[in-house]
């Protein structure tokens, strides 16, 4: 390049994005997860079934204060 290139970073709100993530984990099914299996580490694979099995048993707020 000629011109060093432009960088930017987006940041989301950090409430809109655990409500996000809350809603997505709650609303996928097994099947979806293990269709990634392939695709995720063994680490990444368990990190989000654990917080889909929590999603699906907890409420919103518990999932909110619970989890880091």
């Amino acid at each position: 390049f000629r011109m060093a290139p432009t960088t930017f970073t987006v940041l989301r709100d950090p409430v809109s994005r655990c409500l996000s993530a809350y809603n997505f984990f709650k609303n996928h099914d097994e099947q979806y997860f293990r269709g990634l299996s392939a695709e995720l580490s063994a680490g990444d694979y368990e990190s989000r079934r654990r917080f889909r099995d929590r999603a699906k048993s907890l409420s919103m707020r518990q999932f909110l204060i619970e989890e880091e």
